[in-house]
């Protein structure tokens, strides 16, 4: 049995697993050899590169489970978002949402068309695994929601909180959008394999727990409610949230 697994399920483990956030290319030169020059959007249409990195911490470090070799942006870019990742900077948003017919120039997600090379990275990823589970991920709805709005990354959220406080149908189908998009990405990633699914919604914490649970709460909870009947831990992430942590119990997600 795998000891991730097992923690996720409450089960009396051996030793309890202990989560380091930090991607391949931070700390080993395997990956920095296998991505060379190669831009990291176009490294992730590559399947038998990304399942290599995505086996690496687990052969040299001897870990209890892999996370998927991807970006948040993906599906994103799926949908007709055009981006583009700088080393220094993080994604940039070439063509910000600003009003409602932004979104609706949008497209709609259809996983198995836009994202065939993931799944195939899926795949051979765990077939090379073997019994050590693969952890599949997704940005959360608010996460995406501020990079469509505000372009790039930022730490004042401004454009995304004049659009939350004031605008209440683009706010409110921005968020609906990325949420059926989520709903589909994280579905097919069970589908090929992943063994537990993880929402990043990284930049939530900048929020009130008031504002969280007025204008966030209810698509993260239609998101793991979607996600019930697949028998898989259900896990989220939100960095400086200890305020939100009762908000985040009552989301759906199994492990926060």
């Amino acid at each position: 049995m795998s000891v991730f697994l097992d923690a996720c399920k409450l089960k009396k483990t051996e030793y309890t697993p202990v989560w380091f956030m930090r991607q391949a290319g931070r700390y080993l030169p395997e990956y920095r050899k296998l991505k060379g020059e190669t831009n990291i959007m176009d490294l992730f249409r590559q399947p038998e590169i990304c399942s290599e990195i995505t086996v690496l911490p687990v052969r040299k470090l001897g870990v209890d489970a892999a996370i998927l070799f991807a970006d948040i942006m993906l599906p994103l870019q799926a949908i007709g978002v055009k981006l583009k990742i700088e080393e220094e900077k993080g994604p940039i948003i070439l063509n910000p949402i600003q009003n409602l017919d932004d979104i609706d120039l949008l497209g709609d997600l259809s996983p198995e068309e836009h994202l065939d090379f993931l799944w195939r990275s899926i795949e051979l990823t765990v077939e090379k695994l073997d019994e050590i589970p693969l952890i599949g991920f997704s940005g959360a709805p608010f996460t995406l929601a501020s990079y469509l709005l505000e372009g790039r990354s930022t730490r004042d959220f401004v454009k995304t909180k004049m659009v939350m406080f004031g605008q209440d149908d683009i706010w409110d189908k921005l968020m609906v959008k990325l949420s059926t998009m989520i709903e589909k990405y994280l579905i097919t990633q069970i589908k090929y394999g992943v063994k537990a699914v993880q929402l990043f919604d990284s930049w939530a914490g900048c929020l009130s727990r008031e504002d969280y649970e007025k204008y966030v709460l209810k698509y993260t909870r239609r998101i793991f409610d979607s996600l019930q009947g697949y028998n898989i831990p259900r896990i989220i992430f939100c960095a400086e949230s200890s305020h939100l942590i009762e908000a985040l119990r009552s989301s759906g997600a199994d492990l926060h």
